[in-house]
């Protein structure tokens, strides 16, 4: 009996083992699985690694493609503004402060007419200089020139009215004289003479109210001259053209008047001598700048290549979205490379015996 049942114990399964291997094989899947994500988060990290360097490199690369444009040497791959700019100063002797700005003209005008009227040609193109009271474009004058040949020829007709008022007043004053000598011999009565004197009184003041009407009427032909010549558009100063603004047939009005097809200007004229430079210092830094100042200059343009000037004012306003104060600087040797709205760096000179404006 106990050989059989030893038997049956043989053929048993032992689910103890079985699920003891199953264990085994979970664990060994685990640590597998495991292995894997180390791996794959390894060369994630690797890829990441080298891109962000070769990220930092590209960006260092175009910061110091930036500082070289600008004309300052880049070594942390990170640029300033370029307006509102404001570090020291080292390529100077006694530079103190360092701003950039743009070239300004203070006299800068677009020409326009004077009146409405169609342009029949224009005598100017961009780039070319100018006189003042040079000829820059002709307006349609054919309305102009026969308003003023019929105001002329109102004029005749009012001359002719004066010779007739004339010539009525001495036919009166005759009249008048022949009865007064009838009147001595009794051959005429008073009341005949008052007629005559007062129809001569009324003659008189016709002959006022024609002179009158000549006068006026030579009012009216200087101001139609004056509106004829409005029609040739003249240069205000002398300056170079910058920019045209209309065409032969446009429709051209000193006002927006028209709507979108009507243009307001001929042209845009800047006188060069009166280029200077704008900056615009934070306020923090106001007081070290004062008036007559001197300064060095450089374009962004040109590379070693500088000029002088000195701070002709400084605007008696701070700015409040930006905390800064626009300074005016004079350009004491023009050049004709200086042209309007280029970039510049300033940099501000020392000097001990300044007197500071505005920080008393």
């Amino acid at each position: 009996m106990s050989e059989k049942i030893q038997a049956l114990n043989e053929l048993r399964i032992d689910r103890d083992s079985r699920n003891s291997g199953v264990k085994e094989v979970r664990k060994s899947w685990y640590l597998l699985g495991g292995i894997v994500v180390i791996i794959a988060l390894y060369f994630g990290y690797e890829q990441w690694t080298s891109q962000e360097v070769q990220t930092g490199v590209e960006t260092t690369r175009i910061a110091e493609q930036l500082a070289r444009a600008t004309g300052k040497q880049s070594t942390t791959g990170k640029t300033s503004q370029t307006n509102l700019s404001v570090t020291p100063a080292t390529e100077f002797a006694n530079s103190i402060l360092e701003v950039s700005g743009h070239i300004t003209a203070q006299r800068i005008a677009t020409v326009s007419a004077k009146t409405i009227g169609l342009v029949e040609e224009v005598y100017v193109e961009e780039g070319i200089y100018v006189e003042k009271g040079q000829d820059l474009a002709r307006l349609d004058t054919r309305l102009a020139e026969l308003n003023l040949k019929l105001a002329v020829s109102r004029q005749d007709l009012y001359q002719a009215e004066i010779d007739r008022r004339n010539a009525e007043i001495l036919d009166a004053k005759r009249k008048l004289a022949r009865q007064t000598e009838l009147m001595k011999t009794n051959f005429s009565n008073q009341s005949d003479i008052d007629t005559l004197a007062i129809n001569l009184e009324v003659l008189k003041a016709n002959l006022a109210t024609a002179k009158t009407n000549l006068r006026l009427n030579e009012i009216e032909v200087e101001q139609l001259e004056k509106q004829l010549d409005d029609h040739i558009i003249r240069a205000p100063f002398s300056g170079v053209v910058t920019a045209t603004s209309a065409q032969p047939g446009e429709i051209i009005s000193p006002s927006s008047a028209g709507g979108g097809f009507t243009r307001t200007g001929i042209c845009t004229i800047v006188d060069m001598s009166s280029l200077e430079i704008e900056v615009d210092v934070n306020e923090s830094f106001l007081n070290k700048i004062y008036q007559g100042q001197p300064v060095k200059a450089e374009l962004y343009a040109y590379e070693n290549w500088s000029f002088d000037g000195h701070v002709k004012n400084i605007v008696p306003t701070v700015d409040r979205s930006k905390a800064t104060v626009r300074v005016r600087i004079e350009i004491e040797n023009k050049s004709d490379r200086i042209l309007p709205n280029m970039a510049v760096r300033v940099s501000f000179i020392d000097e001990s015996n300044g007197t500071q404006v505005g920080m008393k």
